[in-house]
């Protein structure tokens, strides 16, 4: 998959510069920003909101609002001080409240801005521009200073406390199972007096000291505080017993606390490293400190090395204060939240427009745009076929060009081409049938050779799924579950084109014998015998690795793909003997049409008809062959919930 190299930037610097950087690559469009991460606070106020707040103020009050005009700028916050100033010096001395004045002094304004080197239009796009980068600022940049550690910190804190607690508990049940072993049932402590296990600072109240096992007793008479132990309440050694259970239950409810509680911080720690430019936890030095992630495809380093060169140029700024780093986001990643850039050659490159309406290739899934673009011209020149009509499309591809739609323009070129080929294959020229096969025996053939090709392309459809598990590194999945799968949907595919009987009329032509014998061989029992045992196979191999508590997940995984599989081979394959059911919809109709030609100044009146039919029967064929891409064949196998690299744009 020709999949664009990506790089992933962190920069982390004082607001004002991170805000200067996040306008500059705007400009230069080669950037795509990431939402702010989880757990990381959001950025420190940016400098650049009160001149932004000043600028509207003062362009509301004087009702000053332009069409902005781009200005060559190459520091925002320069740019915004200048428009301000300007303003200032041009408004000063003038009340905006005067109604009646206000028009001429707006002229007046205008005028004196334009001679300052800044018009309205230019201080309106300065204003937008601002903005844009501190919504884009407040949006995406985030904090490593202490209102992110505090999130961090509270987590350790919780940890702690649930540890010294269980600590506690597991002393406390020691203590009792030490008393059981020693034959106690219960034990009665007087009123007024406390026992502390492990004390470990002296007790200074009136006590008495005794050595139990391992542990150290400390009967205590009044007092407070446990003296750095552990104090047993008298309550639990009234019923030894019943308390140990209590608290040996309260330990592992407390332990699945805990060990709940380690993975969301261990899974905070593995975000923070990702995302994180200086990696050190020192959250107070970098309180002044904003950062902001962004994608750029590698072609587009150049600049952005030379954005982030004219940003920091002349800048004062701690060492402490600024970092960045790279990571290259190679072809096949488990970054799922890298955008996509694909480049394949033209046309191919074309059908993008047709596949993202699905949805986008996620970072390491197999791009099915090449399948797109064979598939789409191929369904829709089957259905459509009809030299005229085809001729009427190219008409619409070079309007297309002419009106700048490159992409749409080339989709439907080839879809005009199709449909001239077939439309030569069937003998048709708007409605009339010129030459060809005869029209029933091309109707069952088309029919059958619908079938035969849905029921291939549904097996590519759950190949392709299999190689994508693979792909996603899901290796058990996708040989003990989803390869079984694909033999099951062949087997009984196979016996359903069998049933129906397509060989008769497909037997003997170029390169479909060879189909033919193999769909007959897949119908066989072995086939299908083998698939089963496979299956079987398979789900005892997951079952026996990930265990009994997984095995209601396995076995509805296995229940719908068991079920996906028979959808495939029965309902999906069908579903396409619409390729050949629509040519019987465009004969009917051409026929109606035809008998309109009998009338009196029937021409002009069955050209209209036609035109009319192309319009209607174009419209009909491309949501059938979107139909029989998106939902028959792409739905099996492709997830498309990636995200298009769409860079940022002031």
């Amino acid at each position: 998959m020709p999949f664009e190299k990506l790089l992933a930037f962190r920069f982390a610097a004082p607001p004002a510069v991170v805000a200067d950087v996040i306008f500059r690559l705007g400009i230069a469009e080669v950037a795509v920003f990431e939402e702010r991460p989880p757990h990381f606070a959001p950025p420190p106020s940016c400098e650049l909101e009160a001149d932004v707040e000043m600028l509207e103020r003062i362009i509301a009050s004087y009702n000053l609002f332009e069409r902005a005009e781009p200005l060559p700028l190459k520091n925002l916050g320069e740019g915004l001080k200048k428009a301000l100033r300007v303003l200032r010096e041009c408004t000063a001395g003038y009340e905006p409240n005067d109604v009646v004045k206000r028009e001429a002094l707006r002229g007046y304004i205008a005028k004196c801005a334009s001679e300052r080197g800044i018009g309205l239009g230019g201080i309106s796009w300065v204003l937008r521009a601002a903005r844009r980068v501190l919504e884009t600022y407040k949006s995406n940049a985030y904090s490593e200073g202490p209102d992110t550690g505090r999130s961090f910190n509270a987590v350790l804190s919780e940890i702690k406390a649930k540890e010294e607690e269980l600590a506690r508990l597991h002393l406390m049940l020691s203590f009792l199972e030490g008393l059981e072993r020693q034959g106690y049932t219960s034990l009665h402590i007087p009123e007024g007096y406390r026992l502390i296990v492990n004390p470990k600072e002296p007790v200074r109240d009136l006590h008495q000291s005794l050595k139990f096992g391992d542990l150290d007793l400390v009967i205590v008479k009044g007092g407070r505080g446990a003296y750095g132990g552990v104090e047993i309440p008298r309550e639990y050694v009234l019923d030894i017993r019943l308390s140990k259970t209590i608290i040996i239950q309260t330990i592992k409810n407390l332990e699945y606390s805990l060990n709940k509680l380690k993975l969301i911080y261990n899974n905070m720690v593995e975000i923070y490293k990702r995302y994180s430019v200086f990696g050190d936890f020192k959250w107070a030095e970098h309180s002044d400190v904003a950062v902001i992630s962004f994608f750029v495809r590698e072609k587009d380093l150049k600049v952005v090395d030379e954005i982030l060169s004219e940003v920091l140029k002349g800048r004062f700024i701690p060492r402490r204060s600024i970092s960045y780093k790279v990571n290259p986001i190679f072809k096949y990643i488990e970054y799922v939240q890298a955008p996509v850039s694909e480049r394949w050659p033209y046309p191919i490159q074309a059908f993008n427009k047709i596949l993202y309406m699905y949805g986008v290739p996620e970072p390491g899934e197999l791009s099915p745009l090449p399948l797109v673009a064979f598939l789409f011209p191929l369904f829709f020149g089957w259905m459509f076929g009809d030299i005229g009509y085809g001729l009427l499309l190219l008409a619409l591809s070079l309007t297309l060009f002419r009106l700048g739609k490159k992409d749409w323009g080339i989709v439907w070129l080839i879809a005009s081409a199709s449909t001239i080929s077939f439309g030569a294959y069937y003998g048709e020229f708007l409605g009339l049938k010129l030459w060809g096969p005869d029209i029933e025996t091309t109707y069952m053939t088309g029919i059958a050779a619908s079938l035969l090709l849905g029921f291939y392309l549904m097996f590519l459809a759950f190949s392709l799924k299999i190689i994508n598990r693979l792909l996603a590194k899901d290796y058990e999945a996708s040989l003990a579950l989803h390869a079984p799968i694909a033999l099951l949907y062949a087997s009984i595919g196979s016996r359903m084109l069998d049933l129906i009987g397509i060989e008769p009329y497909l037997r003997g032509r170029i390169g479909l014998d060879v189909l033919l014998d193999l769909c007959r061989f897949l119908a066989s029992d072995p086939s299908l015998l083998l698939g089963t045992i496979w299956l079987a196979l398979g789900l005892g191999t997951l079952a026996g690795k990930y265990g009994v508590s997984h095995l209601r997940d396995i076995g509805s995984e296995a229940v719908m793909a068991i079920i996906e599989a028979f959808v495939g081979a029965t309902a999906n394959v069908l579903s396409f003997a619409r390729l050949a059911i629509l040519v019987i919809v465009h004969s009917a109709l051409s026929s109606a049409a035809y008998a309109l030609l009998e009338l009196p100044g029937g021409l002009p009146l069955y050209i209209l008809t036609e035109l009319g039919m192309a319009a209607f029967e174009g419209f009909l064929t491309a949501i059938q062959s979107l139909r029989l891409i998106y939902y028959e064949t792409l739905s099996k196998f492709y997830r498309g919930s990636g995200r298009l690299f769409e860079p940022y744009k002031i």
